[in-house]
């Protein structure tokens, strides 16, 4: 019996897949239905129309197929593919029903029309309207998602710590408003992309497709449909899975727990993501369904348009941009030049100069900086670009702040506050908090330790000019964070 690697692999009949080694007797089994791999050279191509079912899951849950067994994972795809032939029960199967692998072969005749879309001035605008082209507006998340499309630079630093050059972003909107077209578009326009609705991901066969087939471009969107906290398990464990952090892009819609979006509230508060998670995205959306003449107006007669003729305006055409991706993405990586880090560094020591007065937020933090580089070299891309140049840099940032207006801005010191973004408790409430305690602690030694709700309340509230239901509000949140006690019904004291 010849062996590949020394592995023999049958078919048992209990019709069982068994594996033993034929250097080893004791793992040895019967031959007579054994089945040896040649060499194959496996290609594993980029962009396209076919899809490659991915039979993990099926393997390990039926079969009772260990990823051990194998020697590499090259072996295991042989072996996948040699059982499909020969078992039609799986020949259906697919990967959580969603991830493609798309062969895209680029041309002589595409080479010309992509270079000249990149040197068209509007190239920009053009990709953008071409994204999800079905719903109208939505011009900075199409924007962001270009920029993902396109990815920034991955870097291996001299003491092998890594850089991701992958853009993550979060969008967070009320139901109804288009953001799983927003996602399934984006998972089609992308080389390798997996767009899935379900609750139940598993990262672990997300992983193990990441892994055996090298995706480096790959994009996972997520649609978290529900409201409760599976949302945020899903996303914190595809960021916090080194392998998928360093290797895709994070494409996450989610909707707001209570149902719609409350702007008095952070977005932490409404969707259940750590801070250490939200601020892991480059980019954070906010999308509300609220009434607009104008924008509704727009909103109708191009959907209806689409309706009565059934086609849709495509500005470039969605091959041609996929494949336009794909040979950026093939490109040698961009480099920053001087006009674009003296942009950003003047950006960034700017927004944090207007913050050196202890009564200011911060608007802006290191990990913004990162992110800011990233979407510049995005910027680069889209035009082919081998430099990063100041415009591109100055085309992140105005992106960037229309992200942080949107998420970060705190109504109480009219400012944006990047403790905000991150889910953190901003600036203007931590002062709040620290006054409240502080006439709490006042008034302890007048009321012998147990202080009455309903005074400190009112003496708080004509003091700072905060309204009862906030000092009632801080209140219970100095309780949960274990600061003050409820001795008794109706009292508080300090702990």
């Amino acid at each position: 019996m010849k062996s590949q690697e020394g592995y023999v692999y049958f078919i048992g009949n209990d019709d069982v897949v068994k594996i033993g080694y034929a250097n080893n007797p004791e793992k040895r089994f019967n031959d007579n239905k054994a089945f040896i791999y040649e060499d194959m050279d496996i290609i594993h191509k980029i962009p396209g129309d076919y899809k490659l079912e991915s039979l993990f899951h099926k393997l390990f849950k039926q079969y009772h197929i260990r990823r051990e067994w194998f020697k590499n994972e090259g072996l295991l795809y042989e072996f996948i593919e040699y059982f499909k032939s020969h078992h039609n029960t799986l020949e259906n199967t697919e990967f959580n029903g969603f991830l493609k692998y798309k062969d895209i072969e680029i041309i002589k005749e595409d080479e010309k029309k992509i270079k000249e879309l990149a040197a068209d001035p509007d190239v920009y605008n053009k990709i953008i309207d071409s994204i999800a082209p079905m719903l109208h507006g939505y011009k900075e998340i199409k924007e962001g998602i270009a920029l993902q499309l396109f990815g920034g630079v991955s870097k291996e630093l001299q003491d092998k710590n890594r850089i991701r050059g992958n853009i993550n972003i979060l969008i967070v909107g009320d139901p109804g408003i288009g953001k799983s077209q927003i996602l399934e578009y984006a998972s089609k326009l992308a080389p390798q992309g997996l767009y899935t609705n379900k609750d139940d991901i598993n990262t672990v066969e997300i992983t193990a497709e990441v892994i055996k087939n090298d995706l480096k471009w790959f994009i996972l969107c997520i649609d978290s449909k529900s409201n409760d906290n599976t949302q945020s398990f899903i996303i914190n464990e595809v960021l916090n899975h080194q392998n998928l952090n360093l290797k895709c892009s994070l494409l996450a819609a989610v909707n707001p727990k209570f149902g719609r979006f409350d702007r008095y509230k952070s977005v932490a508060e409404q969707i259940d993501l750590l801070p250490s998670i939200l601020s892991r995205f480059d980019l954070i959306f906010l999308v509300e369904d609220k009434p607009d003449a104008d924008k509704d107006r727009k909103l109708a007669s191009h959907m209806l348009n689409i309706h009565q003729s059934t086609e849709i305006p495509f500005v470039i055409d969605p091959e041609l941009l996929m494949k336009y991706i794909a040979y950026a993405r093939k490109q040698p990586s961009p480099e920053l030049n001087d006009g674009a880090i003296e942009v950003l560094k003047e950006f960034y020591v700017g927004m944090r100069g207007d913050a050196e007065d202890e009564d200011s937020p911060a608007p802006i933090t290191a990990r913004q900086l990162e992110a800011l580089v990233r979407l510049s070299e995005a910027n680069c891309k889209i035009r082919l670009g081998k430099r990063v140049t100041a415009d591109d840099a100055k085309r992140a940032i105005k992106l960037q702040q229309e992200c942080m207006k949107q998420v970060g801005y705190d109504p109480e010191t009219g400012k944006v506050d990047i403790d905000k973004v991150e889910g953190r408790t901003p600036k203007s409430e931590r002062d709040k908090a620290r006054v409240t305690l502080d006439v709490i602690k006042e008034s302890s030694d007048e009321y012998g330790g147990r202080i009455p709700v309903d005074i400190i309340t009112d003496e708080i509230s004509d003091r700072y000019n905060m309204s009862k239901e906030k000092v009632e509000e801080i209140i219970t949140k100095l309780k949960q964070q274990g600061l003050i006690l409820e001795p008794a019904s109706g009292y508080i004291k300090i702990f």
